[in-house]
């Protein structure tokens, strides 16, 4: 199993967080490393992998900023040649989705799991601070030497030393050097048993060879279960993997079966795609306006709940519902009173007329034929009246209300160049300048400040005009003075060192030569003794007694010692010589380190006069290199925050612009002098009246049609 993609879509602090891992070029190494600083989700990230394979625990530490049935987690898995496009949900029931949303059932990864549980793989690939701590401590819990600890660190068995403690009283037992009783003691007298029983059971060639063939065969037999077993195996595999396939399968059939219909359907084009995001809006606007409309109810609910019942005015409750019933028809008839009497009165004096003319009686008497008669033509009669009083009420109404309505709408010409005004304000109301001038104004005073920040913080006194214009060293000129500054230090401590060496060396061998200078004899000396030893020879010669041989002697003895002396003091006449000549390139070498030294340190004073000054002309005294770096970033930063505001300028001016040549515009249409927000108050009111003279206008028309309609029914 691979992992291909891992979508924190709401999980811990992530929200809609995805993670590619690309797979590794033919040949190549397959191994990703996530790495980032203190708290940047790296644990949430391996939490997630951890709750995407295993589920959601009921407790989650990570629902803080998503409730716990929102938490998502998704992935995308490589496994047995498919792939698998899982999301994981927090739920009592089955929390394994497809990418559709419908359930999956676990056993997909429990396949590609190989039936590890979340502990196994916890402690097999989930190694982290906890768990290396956790072994730690059970190293140094343990007994034994450094193998047995070490061993159990790498094998995770902490409890390795008391198992070995078991081992060995279990050994003992087996057996023990000197001891009468054991299971190998026990084992060896059972064995001298079973040899015995051998040799009384021992069977014979052919017998054996028997035997091997059957061993033979059955080998063979077993080989083949063991191969068949194996295909069974395998075949079981594929089919459990068919059978974790067959529900996406027939979910895959059921949708292509869906959407077959559909193939003809040509591909959706931009409109569609705008009116299906426009109608997903709407979608979303009208879930939240039921949501809000449903958090309302449960308010009120809760506030009517929270109201105290009054006993006096529920049991009352009937004659209430039933008053308030009557409330419009009583408004209703106390209104209609004053006409119903004015009728009345009217039908009073009507009774009376036809009274009057019948007979001339208050009540004159009929036969019966005569009044059945009369009914029938006064119910005909009042009819007729009644209708064509309604037609002549409803068309004086109708009248009335057109007269009105005509003396409402005034001019008709009123409303010329209302389209232009209208596609204008429009126009102005989709870009918004007053809107765009505040933001743009709103930017430049941040801008403002965060440059009077960086000026703040170089510290700087002038303008930003002469920060730019100060001549600055650029940043290969502070390399190269760092450079130039470490190796000046360099060759002056090298230089002082040498001289320093040079010194020492000329000192000693001063101090040497003086402790070799010794007094030696001279060639006066020499010549002395040879003259010496020549007279004395001579005087020798003459008397050839022992007091002669004894003086000769003497005298020729010091010869040699004066001439041994003297060759020494030659030998050391040439040494000295050499020291004086080693002395002298000392002295040489003394001087020229010397030289190096002061050059070394002119150098050294050159550079740091050369930074100095540039420090002095940038009001910096005594800055180091690491100061002026610091001064110029912070330069940059002011002169960036300059650059900034100069833009956030141009944004105003341009948004000044704008609301100028709104306002020109609006001047045009509206034949009025203002500025930009009275004149736009100006055209809303003229388009609010306009839509209102259209309404009245369609009410005339209507009005004009009711009236024709009511004149011809009178």
């Amino acid at each position: 199993m691979r992992l291909d993609r891992l979508d924190l879509t709401r999980y811990g602090r992530f929200t809609d967080r995805r993670l590619s891992f690309a797979p590794p070029e033919p040949g190549g190494i397959d191994l990703h490393v996530v790495y980032g600083p203190n708290e940047a989700g790296k644990s949430t990230l391996f939490s997630a992998w951890l709750d995407f394979l295993f589920g959601i625990p009921l407790r989650s530490r990570y629902d803080f900023l998503h409730p716990g049935p929102t938490l998502m987690i998704g992935a995308r898995l490589s496994h047995a040649g498919a792939v698998l496009d899982l999301a994981r949900v927090k739920r009592n029931g089955p929390s394994l989705q497809d990418a559709h949303g419908a359930a999956v059932p676990e056993a997909v990864l429990a396949s590609a799991l190989g039936g590890l549980t979340r502990d196994g793989y916890a402690s097999m690939f989930s190694l982290d601070d906890d768990t290396l701590e956790r072994g730690g401590d059970s190293i140094l819990a343990s007994r034994g030497d450094l193998g047995e600890m070490l061993f159990s660190a790498s094998a995770g068995l902490a409890g390795l030393g008391p198992r070995l403690e078991a081992i060995r009283a279990e050994l003992d037992a087996f057996h023990r050097p000197g001891g009468r009783k054991g299971g190998l003691r026990e084992a060896k007298a059972r064995l001298k048993e079973l040899d015995d029983r051998r040799r009384e059971l021992d069977t014979s060639a052919a017998a054996m060879q028997r035997l091997v063939r059957e061993a033979a065969v059955a080998e063979r037999d077993w080989r083949a279960a063991r191969a068949e077993e194996a295909r069974a195996a395998q075949a079981l595999k594929s089919a459990q993997e068919a059978l974790v396939r067959l529900p996406q399968r027939r979910r895959l059939a059921a949708l292509q079966a869906e959407l077959a219909p559909l193939a003809g359907l040509p591909p959706a084009g931009e409109a569609e795609e705008r009116r299906f995001r426009a109608l997903e809006d709407a979608r979303i606007a009208l879930a939240e306006r039921l949501a809000g409309r449903a958090e309302r109810i449960a308010k009120l609910s809760g506030q009517l709940q929270a109201l105290a019942p009054d006993p006096l005015v529920l049991g009352q409750r009937g004659p209430i519902t039933a008053a308030e019933a009557l409330r419009p028809a009583h408004d209703a008839a106390l209104g209609d009173l004053p006409r119903r009497r004015a009728e009345a009165g009217e039908l009073d004096s009507s009774r009376r007329e036809v009274l009057a003319l019948l007979g001339g009686g208050e009540a004159p008497v009929l036969d019966p034929g005569r009044i059945a008669a009369l009914r029938g033509l006064l119910s005909r009669w009042s009819g007729i009246e009644a209708a064509a009083a309604g037609c002549k009420a409803e068309a004086a109404g109708a009248r009335e209300r057109l007269a009105a309505a005509e003396a409402r709408l005034g001019d008709p010409g009123a409303e010329e160049g209302d389209d232009t005004l209208a596609a204008l304000v429009s126009r102005l109301r989709q870009a918004d300048p007053a809107a765009a001038l505040d933001r743009a104004r709103r930017v430049a005073e941040e801008r403002r400040a965060a440059l009077a920040e960086a000026l703040a913080a170089l510290p700087w006194r002038g303008t930003a005009a002469e920060l730019a214009a100060l001549p600055v060293p650029p940043r290969w000129q502070l390399d190269r003075w760092e450079a130039e500054g470490e190796a000046t230090r360099q060759a002056l401590g090298d230089a002082e060192r040498g001289l320093a060496r040079a010194a020492e060396e000329l000192r000693r061998a001063e101090e040497g030569r003086r402790a070799g200078q010794a007094a030696g004899p001279t060639l006066a000396d020499a010549a002395a003794a040879r003259s010496r030893r020549e007279a004395r020879w001579a005087a020798h010669r003459a008397a050839l007694d022992a007091g002669s041989a004894d003086a000769f002697e003497v005298a020729l003895r010091e010869d040699d010692r004066i001439a041994a002396q003297l060759a020494d003091a030659l030998a050391e006449a040439r040494r000295d010589a050499a020291e004086a000549e080693a002395l002298a390139r000392l002295r040489e070498g003394q001087a020229e380190a010397a030289r190096v030294a002061e050059a070394a340190r002119k150098a050294r004073a050159a550079h740091e006069a050369e930074v100095a000054g540039v420090a002095e002309a940038l009001g910096l005294p005594g800055a180091a290199i690491p100061d002026l770096r610091r001064w110029l970033e912070g330069r940059e930063a002011a002169l960036a925050a300059e650059r900034a505001l100069a833009q956030a300028g141009e944004a105003v001016a341009q948004a000044e612009a704008g609301v100028a040549a709104a306002a020109d515009a609006l001047r045009a249409v509206l034949g009025l002098a203002g500025g930009f927000e009275p004149l736009l108050a100006e055209a809303t009111g003229r388009l609010a009246a306009a839509d209102r003279r259209r309404e009245a206008r369609r009410t005339l028309a209507d009005l004009r049609h009711e009236v024709q309609r009511r004149q011809a029914a009178q």
